[in-house]
C-alpha cells in the first residue's frame, strides 16, 4: 500500500512540475529599443526631425511636450516576422545638435507600421509603431496633397 501511495505522490509531483512550457522567444523577435531606452530618449532629445522620402513635407519639433509625444510613437515590441511595408521616411532625434537615434519609418496604413532602428548607417532592429503613432502617420499621409 505504501508503494502505491509513493507512486501516486511521485506522479502528482512530476505532473505539477511539468506544466506547459513557455515558448522561447528568439532574440531577433525582441524589440530593439526597450521601454527604458524609449523613456531615456524622451529625456535626452531636444530636437526631432521627420524627413519623408516621397512627400514634399517635413516635420521638426523642439519643444519637450511634442518630443515626448513623438517618442511615444515607439512601441516596445518588435515587428512580426511577416510584416513588411515600405519606408516612407526617417526620424532623427538630436541632443545638443548631434543625432542620438535614427530610424526609418515603415508605414502602409494602420495594418503595417514599424521603425527600423539605424546605427552607424546600418539597420540594427525594429520596434512597432504605437497606436498614436499609426494615427499620426495615417493623418499625415491622408492629408498630404502634392504640389
Amino acid at each position: 500500500m505504501k508503494i502505491i501511495h509513493g507512486w501516486i505522490c511521485l506522479g502528482l509531483l512530476v505532473s505539477c512540475n511539468s506544466g506547459p512550457s513557455k515558448p522561447k522567444v528568439p532574440p531577433e523577435s525582441m524589440a530593439y529599443l526597450n521601454l527604458q531606452q524609449i523613456m531615456a530618449l524622451s529625456e535626452q532629445a531636444d530636437f526631432v526631425d521627420f524627413l519623408f522620402f516621397n512627400m514634399d513635407v517635413s516635420v521638426s519639433q523642439s519643444d519637450k511636450a511634442s518630443i515626448s509625444q513623438t517618442v511615444n510613437f515607439f512601441d516596445n515590441q518588435a515587428k512580426p516576422e511577416g510584416m513588411n511595408c515600405p519606408a516612407i521616411g526617417r526620424i532623427s532625434f538630436q541632443s545638443g545638435g548631434k543625432i542620438i537615434r535614427e530610424a526609418d519609418i515603415h508605414f502602409l496604413g494602420t495594418g503595417c507600421g514599424y521603425f527600423t532602428i539605424i546605427e552607424n548607417k546600418k539597420p540594427v532592429g525594429t520596434n512597432l509603431i504605437s497606436e498614436p503613432g499609426l494615427k499620426f502617420f495615417e493623418t499625415l499621409v491622408t492629408n498630404y496633397k502634392p504640389k
